[in-house]
């Protein structure tokens, strides 16, 4: 039996959660610690930027300790490629359209003001019974997305 670690690099950025509870009406979030982005029950959760697995076997605390710190700041540094929106929402749509990052995807999109592929994508994601993982509720994330674009719709002249 082998021994081993597996370390996870995780990263978003930080206009993603208010954006979201702004849809699901719990702004009061946005005074919470920034460890609620993370830990938090109401946040968005997003795929690993990079996984690694420690041989630990022969490592005891300290060493395994330094041995995280060192693979997470070699990997934290090759992920600052694609570190904007735009890189951030490519990787997300990688994964499959049914993915657990659905409201990572939406609110990149309308953080890029681009609210009318969110639309799309909600749209789509209710066509296929997905509710993008999370109910208020008897109402999914994509209602209320669906309804907070129509709420915020920039003024037209």
């Amino acid at each position: 039996m082998e021994q081993k670690s597996t370390l996870q690099l995780s990263a978003k950025p930080m206009s993603i959660d208010p954006v979201f509870w702004e849809i699901v009406a719990t702004k009061d979030n946005n005074k919470r610690p920034l460890s609620f982005r993370l830990f938090g029950a109401w946040n968005v959760r997003t795929p690993p930027i990079s996984q690694v697995e420690v041989a630990d076997n022969s490592l005891d605390a300290a060493s395994l300790s330094d041995t995280i710190v060192q693979v997470a700041q070699r990997e934290f540094d090759r992920s600052k490629l694609g570190r904007g929106l735009e890189g951030f929402l490519s990787k997300l749509q990688k994964h499959d359209p049914d993915n657990p990052y659905l409201a990572a995807v939406v609110c990149t999109l309308a953080l890029l003001d681009r609210r009318e592929e969110a639309r799309k994508v909600c749209i789509t994601a209710r066509e296929r019974n997905k509710t993008g993982g999370f109910l208020v509720g008897a109402r999914t994330f994509v209602d209320l997305a669906l309804d907070w674009f129509d709420k915020t719709e920039p003024t037209r002249h």
